[in-house]
């Protein structure tokens, strides 16, 4: 264990570029830093130090930590690791919920609804690039086969397919564009949204969350 001591009065407060973030994705923005003489375990360094608004405690970076040539406790490490065998067990557990493969809604059915007096809209299928051809017959075969889709012979409603490249570049996602058929008719569900007060209210004094 070691002290940190530090000394900022008179010190001139500078611009930064630096962006905090979060551990929840939040972005701070600093109010500026300044550069102080910061005392750990009686070696004194140089060092830069931003400075937020309405901060709680001081944090040491891992750039000051590799300035005094610090690192983390070996004990953090091995208390990380000890979770291996309780993580395995988990997964074992509940092997169902962890497997690689597209998941299946059992509730009950659901129903969308258009407006009454509603024409259907019928697209003709859009030309599909050469180069996409086999690549989208491979993938409604697959989501055939995995219950996603299902073949019809004649439909009155019909909405064109839009192929698009998944970042391996090989394979590609099969969407289809309802927003100019079915999408503009179809009737809203609506449910009331509780307020964020009474969420808070609701989970005051809870002690495990999942």
């Amino acid at each position: 264990m070691f002290m940190v001591y530090a000394k900022f009065s008179d010190l001139a407060l500078e611009s930064t570029p630096v962006k905090l973030k979060t551990y929840n994705g939040q972005v701070i923005l600093p109010v500026g830093q300044i550069t102080a003489e910061v005392e750990i375990n009686n070696v004194v360094k140089s060092c830069t130090i931003v400075i937020v608004k309405n901060a709680g405690k001081i944090l040491l970076g891992r750039d000051i930590l590799k300035i005094f040539g610090l690192r983390m406790a070996p004990n953090l490490h091995e208390n990380v690791n000890s979770l291996g065998s309780s993580l395995d067990e988990l997964l074992l557990e509940f092997q169902d919920l962890f497997k690689r493969e597209l998941g299946k809604y059992t509730g009950k059915k659901i129903r969308l609804e258009v407006e009454p007096n509603v024409r259907p809209i019928f697209h003709k299928p859009r030309p599909v690039h050469f180069a996409f051809k086999d690549k989208v017959a491979t993938e409604l075969s697959k989501l055939e086969c995995t219950g996603c889709i299902e073949k019809v012979g004649n439909s009155a409603w019909g909405t064109p397919l839009v192929p698009v490249m998944k970042a391996d570049g090989k394979s590609v996602r099969v969407c289809a564009n309802y927003k100019i058929t079915v999408n503009r008719y179809l009737r809203d569900v609506n449910h009331h949204l509780p307020r964020i007060d009474k969420l808070f209210a609701a989970l005051q004094g809870g002690k495990k969350f999942s």
